[in-house]
């Protein structure tokens, strides 16, 4: 299963997929929490982190210890051209 994590201004949204599609999707208060699931990361063989909010990088790490993890931005390669305008 892969972990997708998204951080926003709000909560944090945890889902896990595997091959057919979405399996189970948590929301949490904060990172701290989500890193306590540890039922629902020890599930995972990778993990990929979005992010508006400040870089979290304790939190990177902290899950990168736990599941591999790829932290997707701007720099991050992708097969797919952004053409969005602004």
């Amino acid at each position: 299963m892969n972990l997708v994590v998204d951080i926003g201004n709000t909560r944090v949204k945890a889902a896990l997929f595997n091959k057919s599609g979405l399996q189970h999707v948590n929301y949490y208060q904060n990172t701290v929490q989500l890193l306590s699931d540890l039922s629902l990361i020890q599930q995972a063989k990778h993990a990929i982190v979005g992010s508006v909010v400040k870089e979290e990088e304790a939190f990177y790490e902290a899950l990168n210890k736990l599941v591999p993890t790829l932290v997707f931005s701007t720099e991050t390669i992708i097969p797919l051209k952004n053409r969005y305008q602004s």
